[in-house]
């Protein structure tokens, strides 16, 4: 693991623990803005459905940025390419927080969801070439758990600023928080300079010999529709509790329940994989998801429906951390940085097929018929678990 100065030593502990803590701030401003973003969309096209396909649009703009930004990302310094990253989202922010235009809009949304693609492979492969093949797991609980008590917080703060004020403050909090994790990660010191001459600029090769791997297509599918979970929640629950009369305050306290389990389990569930092992935990947590989705389906009131919701993070609690770390741990360090952004356009890919999916459901059906097409497909990843790969060096 590489070296920090003695000061940053005794602020951060290591790279890692530097690298949650930065991650924390900066998903602390991530989650105040979706915890708006569906109403902010919404305000310019007064449509759930059109909402959905707007957010849709967007997530195709991210896959393709994944596969342009591979080259990029085998040849700089990824801690220059976070910097840059941090710092224009900062600026998207402010421009959202005072814009009134539609084009505008969906310029800056087209630029910052490019910049957040480049953000996250990033900060991957830097966790992957700073991690011990067996540390894998155990840092990405820390990881993740220190994003997700960003998602805890923020909620609840971005609903009363929202309530109080506007949702373009919420945008103005989000730049101020954002530029705060640069000069956290600018006085860290860290870099990852382990960069390559030559390039692999070419997307088709790249996909393919990606697939080629029949345990990486595993984990991609895996991970693509776990993730996808994220998407009934942060994009069309906020709608939903609005038409059923609650307001910006209620969505930030009912994103602050769902993320708690996560700030519970996530770093447990990640230490507890050594000696479950990856099959076993993919299994309960994508069981528990199901249970709680169909549960949801039936539920009659609207705060049951939220308790459901509450519970499936639980089974969230299990997956999230442990289908990045699945995939690193059977990626080689000298792939990490070609294949990590395919990887990362899983999430992505999944979450564009299922918000069309979801929208034209909302077209034609009631809106908590959701809930039975996601315990679906969250079943059927009950069955495709079985299919991961025992990794010895966990």
């Amino acid at each position: 693991m590489g070296s920090i100065t003695q000061k940053n030593r005794r602020l951060f502990g290591n790279e890692i623990n530097a690298l949650a803590g930065i991650n924390f701030v900066a998903s602390f401003a991530t989650a105040a803005v979706a915890t708006i973003w569906a109403l902010y969309i919404n305000s310019f096209t007064h449509n759930n459905a059109i909402t959905g396909f707007i957010s849709s649009f967007l997530t195709l703009v991210s896959i393709i940025s994944y596969f342009v930004f591979v080259p990029i990302l085998e040849k700089t310094d990824r801690a220059n390419l976070f910097s840059l990253s941090l710092f224009l989202v900062a600026i998207s922010y402010l421009i959202l927080s005072i814009n009134k235009s539609f084009p505008i809009f969906m310029i800056v949304a087209i630029i910052m969801v490019s910049l957040y693609s480049l953000r996250i492979s990033a900060l991957g492969i830097m966790i992957k070439n700073k991690s011990k093949i067996e540390d894998i797991a155990k840092n990405e609980g820390i990881i993740f758990t220190f994003l997700n008590l960003g998602w805890v917080v923020a909620p609840l703060i971005a609903g009363f600023v929202a309530d109080k004020y506007n949702i373009h403050a919420v945008f103005d909090m989000a730049a101020i928080l954002i530029l705060l994790s640069l000069v956290f990660f600018k006085k860290s010191q860290i870099n990852d300079n382990h960069t390559k001459k030559q390039t692999d600029g070419n997307i088709k090769k790249n996909l393919i010999d990606f697939f080629k791997n029949k345990d990486r297509t595993i984990s991609y599918i895996i991970n693509g529709v776990a993730m996808s979970w994220w998407i009934l929640i942060f994009l069309f629950l906020p709608l939903y509790m609005i038409e059923n009369g609650l307001t910006g305050k209620h969505i930030g306290i009912a994103f602050f329940f769902i993320s708690l389990p996560l700030i519970i389990g996530e770093y447990y569930f990640a230490k507890l994989v050594h000696k479950k092992g990856f099959k076993k935990m993919f299994i309960i947590g994508f069981l528990i998801v199901t249970i709680c989705a169909f549960s949801a389906f039936f539920a009659t009131n609207i705060y049951f429906i939220l308790g459901f919701v509450v519970l499936a993070s639980f089974g969230m609690a299990m997956l999230e951390p442990l289908l990045q770390a699945y995939f690193l741990s059977i990626t080689n360090k000298s792939e990490v940085s070609r294949f990590y952004g395919p990887f990362s356009t899983s999430r992505d890919i999944f979450e564009l097929a299922i918000k069309i999916i979801a929208s034209v459901i909302l077209l034609f059906l009631p809106f908590k018929s959701i809930f039975v097409f996601f315990g679906i497909i969250m079943f059927i990843m009950i069955f495709m678990s079985l299919r991961v790969r025992k990794v010895d060096s966990i």
